[in-house]
Formats: C-alpha cells, sequence, structure tokens
C-alpha cells in the first residue's frame, strides 16, 4: 500500500508541476503577447491576437485536463486487495483465443501500453476493463476490430 501512495503522490506532483508551469509560464506570456497584439489595432483582423487568444485557450483546456487526472488519481482505492485486479497488480492472463498465458503489470500512467514489456496503464482501455476485476473473470477487449478474450487467472502485488 505504501508504494501505491508514493507513486500515486509523485505522478500528483508530476502533474501539478505542469499546471505550475503552464499557469507560471506559457499563460503569462501569451497574456503579455495578448496585451502587444491588442495595440496593434483592429482586433477583427489582427491574426496574431486571434492566434494568441486560440492558443489560451488551448493552455486552458491543457490545465483542465490535468486537473481531471489528478482527481482521478485522488479517487483511486489504495486499499490493496489481492482478490481484485487494483493498480500496481501483476496479473497472469490468459488468452483464451490463443490458448497462451501472458503476465502484466498494471501502472499508473497517461495512456501508455508497452506490449513488449507487459506494461499496461490503467487508463489505457485494457487497463480500465481489468481494474477491479477478479480471479477467473473473462475480460472481452477490442483490438484492431478483433475481439480478444483473457481470462484472470492470478493477481499478486508489484
Amino acid at each position: 500500500m505504501n508504494n501505491i501512495l508514493y507513486n500515486k503522490k509523485k505522478h500528483i506532483n508530476s502533474l501539478l508541476k505542469k499546471i505550475k508551469y503552464l499557469k507560471n509560464k506559457e499563460l503569462k506570456k501569451c497574456i503579455n503577447n495578448l496585451k502587444i497584439a491588442k495595440e496593434k489595432g483592429d482586433l477583427s483582423e489582427n491574426y496574431e491576437y486571434i492566434s494568441i487568444k486560440e492558443k489560451i485557450n488551448l493552455i486552458n483546456i491543457k490545465i483542465l485536463n490535468l486537473k481531471k487526472q489528478i482527481i482521478n488519481i485522488i479517487n483511486i482505492n489504495t486499499n490493496y486487495n489481492k482478490k481484485k485486479v487494483n493498480l500496481n497488480s501483476k496479473i497472469l492472463l490468459k488468452n483464451l483465443n490463443l490458448n497462451k498465458n501472458i503476465k502484466v503489470k498494471l501502472i499508473l500512467d497517461i495512456e501508455y501500453i508497452k506490449n513488449k514489456n507487459n506494461i499496461i496503464s490503467l487508463n489505457s482501455k485494457l487497463g480500465k476493463l481489468l481494474i477491479n476485476k477478479k480471479k477467473n473473470d473473462i475480460i472481452k477487449y477490442k483490438f484492431k476490430n478483433k475481439l480478444i478474450k483473457y481470462e484472470i487467472i492470478k493477481i499478486y502485488k508489484i
């Protein structure tokens, strides 16, 4: 459980740093550039002004998305339960289509799947399907127009 809490805290701090950078550097720079662009006359035909306004909107959207990620991280249940797939679980899956076993790790990251290392993000489509599942549960995962069925064979703590 301490490992999970540490990873959550580390990830939240990383996201907070990104938010701080966007607010204190990028947004302030854009606002200063916006003031300069305003002084150049007619705003309806001022491409520089319009472009900076769009950039400010994009930065605000990025900040909002980072805040949503923090909320999602905070809502993750940190009580480790070996009977259910959690964050930082190692899972033995059986691909029922190929009758082949694979071990995967479920981690906290942004849209991250590394098949080479068998690491799956909690935020990925497969990660969302696996979370809170139990041993012997069947997961149906659609990948490249193919339906892949996995059975959870065993759940380990990383």
